[in-house]
């Protein structure tokens, strides 16, 4: 196989909170219907989706050993060390000739009982309610009005489930999805008929629902990789992930972490500007309660919170204090990269266009990000996160 091949676009369909749906959660594109129209699983069959050209032109250029600019992200990764979605899926099994859905991830809706700081309106409704009370620009969120709306009734839901016959794996991500009755009627579907027993559901949750009647619907899979989504602990988890209360999740990580036999539960820490200083105390609280660590998802957007645009004074101290901490001694799944080279190398990459900036601007910028949404939730970040406040301000 070609050294930039990607089975994704061959065997893998993701769709989105508002309807769209895309090859997978990296690439830069919808699918189009047309050059100034995108399909979308509220108006179009999804078998259509997936037989499209604009996905048949993708498939190509992968064949030609092409890499195409909407997968950069990817590459991105790859070059800074960081394993990359193209790479986590290389062994799985794509069909070339006569491409099936074997992997398909889901995000139904953007309904979500948190407005985390890395989020956006377009996968948490909470952020949605929130740009509307401060009256913020929602032209980009408008869009979504059909958003919790449900995306497959009558013919569209018969198509949905012939299409899972073929699964093998399948990923819910949010919004919050086990708080979303579309996606338990789903499993609970699958389930009942039986097709769950040779899939490998894939989840990710933030930790804010233990429910036995999901853990019982979950037994009937082939087996779950569970993924809480805890980039913090304590008061600092609060803050990045409001309104939520870390000892609701505490409790939570507690009942997680007994269930065995085809569920197995990691955390999914999520790298960004907010948690990197503090990143071996959270890792040493995560360790203690006997889940793995799956450590590979380090932000890209929103950009200013990426660790790859600190101002470049900024990005020496970060690597200094990374460069001290003796990750070996964190409870990591194994199968992924050296997390200190992947944090130091994806640091090292270059800011993003616009975002090169010196630590004053870079603080104003950021200021202006963060202090409308604490006022609005009678935060601080000097007040949670006082290390991180210290070193932009000392800067």
């Amino acid at each position: 196989m070609t050294s930039n091949f990607c089975t994704m676009p061959f065997n893998s369909l993701e769709v989105s909170p508002d309807g769209t749906c895309k090859v997978c959660c990296k690439i830069q594109t919808d699918i189009k219907k047309s050059n100034t129209e995108y399909f979308n699983v509220l108006n179009d069959d999804i078998n259509d989706i997936w037989h499209s050209v604009d996905l048949q032109l993708l498939r190509k250029k992968f064949l030609k050993n092409e890499r195409p600019e909407e997968c950069r992200l990817c590459w991105t990764e790859e070059e800074s060390n960081v394993k990359s979605l193209r790479q986590q899926t290389a062994t799985g099994i794509a069909d070339l000739e006569n491409p099936k859905v074997t992997y398909l991830s889901l995000k139904l809706s953007n309904k979500c009982n948190l407005a985390c700081r890395i989020c956006s309106p377009h996968l948490s409704s909470l952020w949605q309610t929130q740009f509307k009370k401060l009256n913020l620009d929602l032209q980009p969120v408008e869009m979504f009005k059909t958003i919790d709306l449900e995306k497959f009734q009558g013919d569209r839901l018969l198509s949905l489930h012939a299409l899972s016959n073929n699964l093998t794996q399948l990923l819910i991500y949010g919004g919050e999805p086990l708080i979303n009755d579309e996606v338990i009627a789903y499993l609970e579907y699958l389930a009942d008929s039986s097709i769950s027993k040779n899939i490998q559901l894939i989840l990710n949750t933030n930790g804010t629902v233990y429910s036995e009647k999901i853990i019982s619907i979950f037994r009937k899979f082939k087996s779950v990789e569970l993924f809480l989504s805890i980039d913090d602990i304590e008061k600092r988890f609060e803050y990045q992930r409001w309104p939520a209360k870390w000892d609701k999740i505490d409790s939570n990580i507690k009942n997680y972490s007994v269930l065995k036999e085809n569920i197995n539960v990691e955390f999914y820490p999520s790298v960004s500007v907010l948690n990197i200083l503090n990143i071996e105390e959270t890792l040493t609280k995560l360790s203690t309660y006997g889940i793995a660590i799956t450590f590979n998802n380090i932000i890209h957007d929103p950009r200013l919170l990426s660790i790859r645009n600190f101002p470049k004074e900024l990005k020496l101290k970060i690597i200094e204090i990374i460069s001290n901490i003796d990750f070996t001694k964190f409870n990591f799944n194994k199968s992924y990269p050296d997390a200190k080279n992947a944090l130091i190398s994806f640091i090292q990459l270059d800011n993003d266009q616009g975002l090169d900036l010196s630590a004053a601007d870079y603080l104003n910028m950021f200021n202006q990000h963060m202090s409308m949404h604490d006022e609005f939730r009678n935060t601080h970040l000097k007040e949670y996160i006082p290390e991180l406040w210290n070193l932009l301000n000392e800067s």
